[in-house]
């Protein structure tokens, strides 16, 4: 029998529809999620559940009759989860956001994940609108190495109440953290002169996600670039806090549109300019759709300047 392509895709497809390989094991580490009770996971609130990781480490295979061996298993413990993200909800290959929990199902638990500084808060991203599965991964390596923070990245697959959902990446959420994004943590009493400069995060995105838009800078193109409190939490910014920092990016506006480039009193003194170049060319290196509108973070540390990313969902 002569192979010609079309033959080949034919084969391809009748094979595929006869049956489905079971998934049994991986060369990537595999995240076994069980949500209590089997139920489902929903935007909000979250619901608890126990995880388990096995990797046996570098260049071993991962079997999922090793989710019961303890010299196997990377964490095994109780997790607290949601879905996350906003297009992606209407996909069928969901994504989500967890905490790790100690055993008294309340109290977060910082735990090593694949080797990942300890923390408490990890995203599972499933990289649906990425057919490569890999403009997330190569971003933020990529970042990491020229010096700007972006959130660790490990593939994995996950076994979601015992079915297998695909492959991920593990990744740590974007918060503010000695390993993570290392700014000043800032009090609701620090209301003034430097304390209000910082720490801040700030999120421009869509204003139709669970938190609401602080406040809004109208774009060239004539429509609104909202922007959310990421830290502090939109719940616990006061409003000193939130004209200091809403005065910042009001101020790289002017400065920007005038052309003014004094080191005084124009945008440099404004923004950290190396912070802003490195953004934009991971961005543009990424082809990434949402940069400068959607899920694009800025952080200021106290009395330093603002400064472009986290580089985020490229």
């Amino acid at each position: 029998m002569k192979f010609t392509p079309t033959l080949c895709v034919l084969v391809f497809l009748s094979w595929g529809r006869m049956s489905a390989q079971p998934f049994t094991s991986s060369n990537l580490p595999i995240v076994i999620i069980n949500t209590d009770g089997g139920n489902e996971i929903p935007d909000y609130p979250r619901i608890r559940g126990t995880m388990k990781i096995i990797d046996r480490g570098p260049g071993q295979r991962n079997y999922l009759t090793d989710q019961n061996t303890p010299e196997y298993l990377d964490y095994n413990g109780r997790i607290d989860i949601e879905l996350r993200g906003s297009s992606s909800q209407a996909t069928e290959k969901k994504q989500y956001g967890f905490s790790t929990l100690k055993a008294d199902n309340v109290t977060v638990d910082n735990v090593h994940l694949l080797g990942f500084p300890k923390e408490n808060d990890w995203i599972l991203n499933g990289m649906v609108f990425d057919p490569a599965l890999m403009r997330d991964y190569l971003s933020y390596n990529l970042s990491r190495q020229i010096g700007e923070y972006a959130t660790r990245t490990a593939y994995c697959e996950l076994v979601l109440n015992g079915s297998y959902t695909g492959l991920y990446l593990l990744q740590e959420k974007i918060k503010s953290d000695d390993h993570r994004v290392n700014i000043t943590d800032i009090e609701t009493t620090d209301t003034d002169f430097p304390k209000v400069t910082g720490g801040y995060i700030t999120k421009a995105d869509k204003n139709t996600g669970g938190d609401p838009a602080a406040f809004s800078i109208p774009a060239k193109q004539g429509y609104d670039v909202w922007y959310i409190h990421h830290q502090p939490k939109p719940e616990a910014v006061t409003p000193a806090q939130n004209d200091y920092i809403r005065s910042q990016f009001q101020a790289l506006e002017t400065t920007a549109k005038s052309g003014n480039t004094s080191v005084a009193n124009g945008f440099p003194s404004v923004i950290d300019i190396p912070s802003f170049i490195d953004f934009m060319l991971i961005s543009e290196l990424a082809s990434n759709a949402d940069a400068y509108m959607y899920s694009t973070f800025f952080h200021k540390d106290r009395n330093g300047k603002l400064r472009a990313g986290p580089v985020w969902d490229c």
